[in-house]
Formats: C-alpha cells, sequence, structure tokens
C-alpha cells in the first residue's frame, strides 16, 4: 500500500485556509456525502454523553477528524460516528476527515473496532460490542496480511495531538503478535475469549450475551 502524509497541526487547524479535497491528510467532507460503517456493532452515545459532546462541537467545533474510505460517491464513516451524529445535530454542515484508500474489509473493520475501544472504556462496552471487538481483533491476528504497524496507526489517528508533519501511515510492518494476548489486552481470562469467539456474527448473533446478561464473564 503506498505511503499516505497527514498536514501538521497548523494545516489542521487552519479553518480559515482554503482546503483542498485530497485523497490523504486532512480535509473537510460534508455530512450529507458520509454513510456509516455497514452493520456498525456500537451504539451511539445518548443521554449526557451525547450532550456533552454536542456542547463542546458547539464551542470548539469538531477538533479530531474523522476516518473515512470511498464508497462510489460516498464516504463511509470508519471512525466517528457519535462526532457525525453531534455533528448533525448542532448544524454543522462539513467534518473535517481523514481518508483512508486501499483497505481491505477486515482493515477496515479492525479501525472501526479498535477506535471505539480506544475511546470508550472496554468495560463499559455491551457484551456483543465487546465480541464484536474481540472477533475482529482475533480475525486479524490470524491474518498474516494484518500487521501491528495498522494497530499503531489507528491509535494515532484516534489522537489528533500525536499527528505530526510529514508523519507517514502504511499497514505494513511487523507481525502481530499470538492470540494470547488479546485476554491481557482486554483484561480477560481465556476461558472467557473463547466464549466469545464461539459466536461467529458479533453484530447478530452475539446479542445473546445481553440476552442472559453474560454475568458468568469477567
Amino acid at each position: 500500500m503506498s505511503e499516505k502524509r497527514l498536514m501538521s497541526l497548523d494545516d489542521m487547524f487552519g479553518y480559515t485556509q482554503a482546503k483542498k479535497e485530497t485523497k490523504s491528510g486532512i480535509t473537510e467532507i460534508e455530512i450529507e456525502k458520509l454513510v456509516s460503517f455497514s452493520n456498525h456493532p456500537f451504539k451511539l452515545y445518548e443521554g449526557e454523553r451525547l450532550n456533552d459532546m454536542v456542547e463542546s462541537i458547539k464551542e470548539f467545533g469538531v477538533i479530531v477528524p474523522i476516518v473515512v474510505r470511498t464508497i462510489g460517491t460516498s464516504y463511509q464513516i470508519l471512525s466517528g460516528h457519535n462526532r457525525v451524529n453531534a455533528a448533525k445535530l448542532v448544524g454543522i454542515l462539513k467534518v473535517p476527515a481523514i481518508i483512508k484508500e486501499g483497505l481491505t474489509e477486515d482493515e477496515a473493520t479492525l479501525i472501526v473496532t479498535e477506535t471505539n475501544t480506544m475511546q470508550r472504556s472496554f468495560s463499559d462496552l455491551l457484551h456483543s460490542e465487546r465480541a464484536a471487538v474481540i472477533y475482529t481483533r482475533h480475525k486479524a491476528m490470524a491474518n498474516q496480511g494484518i500487521r501491528n504497524d495498522l494497530l499503531n496507526e489507528i491509535e494515532r489517528l484516534s489522537k489528533s495531538n500525536e499527528i505530526k508533519e510529514d508523519e507517514t501511515f502504511s499497514p505494513l510492518g511487523k507481525k502481530l503478535r499470538t492470540h494470547e494476548e488479546i485476554g491481557e489486552t482486554y483484561k480477560l481470562s481465556k476461558n472467557s475469549i473463547a466464549r466469545y469467539l464461539t459466536c461467529k456474527d458479533p453484530r447478530g448473533l452475539l446479542t445473546n450475551y445481553e440476552q442472559k446478561k453474560a454475568k458468568n464473564i469477567k
């Protein structure tokens, strides 16, 4: 995959300057051109958390760019569903975005799940959401084409203050560590990981965990 460069922080927040729409770096995209990730497994913010985000966007705008990929004439949201939802409520028409090209479905799904766990506590997720995260991480580790560098990139994309001028991103690099570290990452026992992985559809069948309350998974 070709290297992609991100703009400096000055460029990122230079809203008084005209922005050119490119396939790399930061650009502004009209909200009406955005579509949600197919079968997005995470519940949107509600109540106080949503209100706090709305008030923040009213005062400061959308500070952290969303992450999208091109789907036909639209842009599919990989990271930023809550920011876009709050921006709509505020009445904002455009949001800053990083456009990722050439992603496989596994890579796109990994961005969706990993950015959500970086923005929320894993323990606060619904069990179906936890299962989606674990399923995706496990699948990525089993896929030799998914590398550690993509996970490192995802973490940087989630933290605007770590996006530096001339920093390059590529999903190629060192191999991921063994799947045994999933338990350490999410502070779950091997048995709990195994239970989550027995559900083949993390967006559908995995809601059985909510139905059973999954009290035995810790």
